[in-house]
Order: structure tokens, then sequence, then C-alpha cells
């Protein structure tokens, strides 16, 4: 049975269907640094105003002096009490609601502000920012917020997104190990995979740390090509074909900035 807490945010949702908002709820945030993962996460197209036409109950608001209705026609004559000049009359006045309950301009406040029960935290983001894993459900950005993020997720088949939570060992090395390098660009795991691939017996060509390789507009130019050419003849391989016959490979991103990406190689025998 619905509660009445259910109700409230459900009235919400629907408010912002009606709205044109698009709104697409998640139940759980898999990103790393963001909200708990247990957050709910609704996400929507607040560009939408009043007068859009994919708004199809647009909000409507009225002179209070000469009663015609105003669609965004007044302009704000002061930030501090939000009166509006009408365009009807000319009269400084206040517009008032007709219907909006929830206007869509306060929305975050109200899911972050409004007590749904005890731990169930609510927050709002951008739609084009953010998806959801196909095994967990729960949310993963897809939009960079520093120069220095990195996905969460890998895409495995097409558009088949998978969190770095619920990625097995066998995806990642079916999708990143022994990656053709083609033109300049290869895929590489992130950071955070990192360790898994350590687990399967995946390291550096020496005890010390795997050698460090750049690409960006700091001056330095490497790429996988010349990447898997250095490390065929680091571990004394003739041709990279032969490096290939001898190991597995993958590709790791160890670094990333405004201007600049910093990758390396990590290797294993493949007569293991």
């Amino acid at each position: 049975m619905e509660t009445q807490k259910q109700k409230v945010f459900n009235n919400a949702i629907d408010y912002l269907e009606r709205h044109g908002h698009n709104p697409i709820v998640y139940h759980g945030v898999a990103e790393p640094d963001y909200w708990a993962s247990d957050t709910i996460l609704v996400t929507g197209d607040w560009w939408i105003r009043s007068d859009d036409p994919r708004n199809k109950n647009p909000v409507k608001y009225r002179c209070a002096e000469c009663g015609n209705e105003i669609k965004w026609s007044g302009r704000p004559k002061s930030k501090e009490n939000k009166t509006f000049e009408c365009f009807h009359c000319g009269k400084t006045t206040e517009h008032r609601f007709l219907d909006a309950d929830l206007d869509s301009t306060r929305v975050g406040g109200f899911f972050e502000k409004y007590d749904f029960g005890k731990g169930i935290d609510v927050k709002t983001d951008w739609y084009d920012e953010w998806t959801s894993c196909e095994v967990c459900g729960k949310a993963v950005r897809t939009s960079p917020d520093c120069w220095t993020w990195q996905r969460y997720y890998t895409e495995l088949g097409g558009w088949s997104i998978v969190c770095h939570d619920c990625i097995t060992i066998d995806d990642i090395l079916e999708h990143y190990a022994n990656c053709e390098p083609i033109t300049g660009k290869a895929t590489a795991i992130p950071s955070e995979l990192i360790d898994r691939i350590k687990e399967e017996g995946f390291h550096c060509p020496s005890d010390k740390e795997c050698p460090k390789f750049r690409s960006g507009w700091s001056g330095r130019t490497d790429t996988p090509e010349s990447t898997i050419e250095a490390y065929s003849k680091f571990m004394e391989c003739d041709s990279v074909d032969e490096f290939r016959e001898k190991f597995d490979y993958i590709y790791a991103i160890t670094g990333v900035d405004q201007w600049d990406v910093d990758f390396t190689m990590f290797i294993r025998s493949k007569n293991i």
C-alpha cells in the first residue's frame, strides 16, 4: 500500500512529468565520491519553462491588479520582493500562481528538504549527465564534473553499460585485454580497475613502477602504438608481434587533468 510519503513523492514526479521535465528516478547511486549508495536520484530537464511547448500543463500567472494572465512577460523589478511590471496595465505588482503547487524552480530544494523518512535521501541533477547500470540499476555519471573525472562504468557490447561495482573480471579481460591500437587510440581501463587486473596476474614489466606515458597538450604525444613498441624492446622482443605472442597486456589510465591523460601498460605472461 502506498504510504503518505510515497504519495507525496509520486505526486511530485507526476508534476514534473506534466510540466515537461521528463524526470528519471534512480534508486541508488554507484558513482563514487558523491552521495550514499542508497540515495534516490531524480534527474530531469530543468530548462523547461512555463511557456515551453513541451510543457503540457504550463504554470499560469495572473496580474493582481488587472487580472490578465502573464506568461513570463513580466520583468522582475526587484529580486528582494519579486515584484513584476505587468505589460497589460503597466503597473508594478506581485504575480500570483494559479497552477503551481510545486514550482519546478524549487523542486531540488523540495526533494532535499522534505522528510521522506529515516535514511531516505533524495537528490536532483541533470538528466543528460547520468544513466543507469544495467545490472544493479544504480546511477553513474556519463558527463565529467571535473578535470580529473574518469568513467565509473564500461560499455559492453554496444550500449550495455555496467558500473564498476558490478563488472566481472571476465568482462574486464574480454573488453580491455590485448586491445589493438587504432590510429592513436586504444581502450584503457580507468584507474579504479587496476587492482582488479593485478589480482589476475597483470603487473609492471619490472619490480619498480610501470613506465609512465602521457598524451595531451603539454608536449608529450605518447600513443598506444609507441607504448607497445617501447614495451616490446623493454621485454627484449624482436618485434611487437613477438611481444603479443608472449604477453597479455592491458592499457591503464593512471591520471587525468585539464590538458593531459597519463597512462601505462600492465602485462602478464601467456606461459603461466
